[in-house]
């Protein structure tokens, strides 16, 4: 075993926790009668964000000299993104009446984690990778970026479905091509 694929263990253990947290919510939040179909596209969104970081990962398997730093900064984006999922769905989501009243009540908090995973990327393929700081990876950032920093201060309901939408798009066609294929961001 490599020294890559021990640390992925610990990662993709970490992202599986995140996954499950989700999936386990999911039926809650489809429910009928509490379900807000924004919430639902983020819930999407961050089951997509799982697999691509997971997949995007593969990027780093020779372009990095892994040492405890590296690790534990690599960590800290399924981390976040498991904080994200609790955020979410709750660690009872069968207790929420109303979906719609829980997405905007975590509303800042969460698009808060989401610029930090954003920052988290841009960094860790600058300094990881050696991906340029005009490459064409970096369109999809700062157009999340943005509509995150937007999310953050606006509850503006048709706002937030407009955002919900664009970064759901943003992660199938930005990110999803750009990882069409594991390792498409390593240089060299």
């Amino acid at each position: 075993m490599t020294l890559f694929e021990y640390v992925t263990v610990a990662v993709s253990i970490v992202l599986s926790f995140g996954v499950v947290r989700l999936l386990d919510g999911l039926r809650p939040a489809l429910a009928p009668e509490r379900r807000y179909w924004v919430h639902c596209l983020w819930i999407a969104t961050k089951l997509l964000n799982h697999a691509l970081f997971w997949w995007g990962l593969w990027a780093l398997r020779d372009a990095v000299t892994w040492d405890l730093a590296s690790f534990l900064w690599i960590l800290l984006f399924p981390g976040a993104l498991y904080l994200q999922a609790s955020a979410l769905v709750t660690t009872s989501p069968g207790e929420i009446r109303s979906w719609r009243e829980h997405f905007y009540q975590i509303r800042s908090w969460y698009f808060g984690v989401n610029v930090f995973l954003i920052l988290h990327t841009f960094a860790s393929s600058a300094l990881l990778v050696g991906v340029p700081a005009l490459h064409v990876s970096r369109l999809p950032l700062l157009f999340v970026l943005l509509v995150n920093l937007a999310g953050m201060r606006s509850a503006e309901p048709r706002l937030h479905a407009a955002i919900a939408i664009l970064v759901l798009l943003n992660q199938i066609l930005g990110f999803g091509a750009i990882l069409f294929r594991p390792g498409a961001l390593a240089v060299g």
